[in-house]
């Protein structure tokens, strides 16, 4: 995942992030920190707040990790929040009532 998170800042620009964000998805069952680092990474650029699935699939895979998953989860929507991005917060609280 080395080269992910070299590439990870840079998603944005060619418009590769939604394909970024679904892979991930897919990764996150199995590594859910690795793939919370590299989604981290993502967000040091403005990220958009879609593929809604993908993202709704990433906070399940970290809450089901405890503790410390929820505290990845609240972290990536912090970074969404400064961005004026609303939406992932709102569906990590939906997930979070339902676990």
């Amino acid at each position: 995942m080395f080269w992910l998170l070299e590439v990870a800042p840079y998603a944005q620009e060619n418009h590769n992030a939604y394909i970024l964000l679904e892979s991930l998805a897919r990764l996150s069952d199995k590594f859910p920190f690795k793939v919370g680092e590299v989604w981290e990474k993502m967000l040091t650029n403005r990220l958009d707040d879609y593929p809604d699935e993908a993202i709704k699939i990433m906070f399940r895979n970290f809450i089901s990790e405890g503790s410390n998953g929820k505290r990845l989860a609240k972290g990536i929507v912090s970074s969404y929040m400064a961005y004026g991005a609303s939406r992932p917060n709102e569906w990590l609280n939906e997930l979070l009532v339902v676990n």
